[in-house]
């Protein structure tokens, strides 16, 4: 119930970790979505992608391979007319795309009675009639779209530049690219820059061995990550619960003359103001990523060929929460926290292939045995 399904993902050879950042639970426990280390791949510098699964992940990768295998390949480089180089933009929007079915007919309350301090929404029947709110105002009772009121069209700037070209048997290619996305929750924002460089040549005339090495340099930079789970400071739990007959936009103005957080729930474990929270409780994180590799192959013959592969992955997060005093949880003062992590991984391969017609008593196909350290 608590492993992970996630599959292995392995990039030009070498397994990368592919971690889900964030916590949400079966436990109840919940913080920031992180994401996962996948997003860290320029989309635009895959060449190929490839699953395997059952026995052949298990043959090649072991019991990291229990939930299949995702192959990854990049690109090397290939010979271009002209310079070899292009140049890529693009502008994406995005926005919530399947939102619960709410009911619009009933205020806030419970079995038809109207109550200001409930969190349900089955009092009576709004049709304008007038109540009393939790500030004491006479108002009409009506219902309000409060999901479209809060979330906004979330947009990602992507912008790019790529050389690839072969020399005389040489190929080369290196790449930049730089992400700039705005979130569909207010204040959130999310900033990339990969760099990748890779180079691959034949050591003798003879092309019969090869080196191929390549370097991918990833920086991330975040400002108010989604916070998920059952949580008082989750947004959107917050808002798909907040009774039908309050407009979230009359808490827009979050605070008070004093700095007090405005809200209308004074229950003893209350939810947070979500424009409070995208003001007041905020996370910021960089993640700084190295992944590189480096192959020797050496072909004798055309249908036969050994490599030794060695592989690594590095990185270090850097993360921070400031919570400013006013709100209604604990603790009632603000906190700061800091902290840092730093992960790394070292793979090491040899592989011999065998490709020929015939082989091993007419079964065909690849020989492919590998030891990893």
């Amino acid at each position: 119930m608590t492993g992970s399904n996630q599959p292995l993902i392995v990039v030009d050879g070498t397994p990368m970790d592919n971690f889900t950042g964030g916590v949400d639970d079966v436990w109840g426990n919940s913080g920031t979505d992180m994401g996962n280390g996948l997003s860290d791949i320029n989309p635009e510098d895959i060449e190929s992608m490839t699953v395997l699964k059952g026995a052949s992940a298990a043959a090649l990768y072991g019991s990291r391979a229990g939930n299949g295998v995702i192959l990854i390949t990049t690109k090397s480089g290939k010979k271009n007319e002209g310079l070899g180089i292009t140049v890529n933009a693009g502008i994406t929007t995005e926005s919530i795309f399947l939102k619960p079915d709410m009911q619009n007919s009933f205020g806030q309350g419970s079995v038809g009675a109207y109550d200001n301090q409930s969190r349900l929404s089955w009092g009576p029947k709004a049709e304008g009639q007038t109540v009393t709110d939790w500030l004491d105002r006479q108002v009409p009772l009506r219902t309000y779209d409060n999901i479209d009121a809060f979330f906004n069209t979330g947009t990602s700037f992507n912008e790019g530049v790529n050389f690839q070209q072969n020399i005389k048997g040489t190929s080369i290619f290196t790449s930049i690219n730089r992400s700039d996305d705005v979130g569909i929750t207010p204040e959130s924002k999310l900033n990339k820059t990969n760099i990748t460089m890779r180079a691959t040549t034949f050591l003798d005339e003879a092309e019969k061995w090869k080196i191929d090495a390549k370097v991918n340099y990833i920086n991330m930079n975040a400002h108010n990550r989604p916070i998920q789970g059952v949580n008082p400071s989750n947004a959107f739990n917050t808002i798909y619960n907040l009774p039908r007959s309050l407009n979230v936009a009359e808490f827009k103005d979050c605070v008070d003359e004093n700095g007090k957080m405005i809200w209308w729930d004074a229950a003893n474990n209350p939810q947070e103001n979500p424009y409070w929270v995208t003001k007041y409780r905020q996370n910021n994180d960089t993640r700084n990523r190295l992944l590189g590799n480096i192959a020797l192959k050496y072909a004798p013959v055309d249908w036969f060929d050994i490599e030794l592969r060695g592989g690594t992955d590095y990185y270090t997060t850097t993360k921070n929460e400031k919570v400013y005093a006013g709100g209604n949880t604990t603790p009632p003062s603000g906190s700061y926290n800091e902290g840092s992590e730093t992960f790394y991984e070292n793979n090491y391969s040899f592989l011999a292939t065998a490709r020929k017609d015939n082989l091993l008593d007419r079964l065909g196909g690849a020989l492919l045995p590998s030891a990893a350290i």
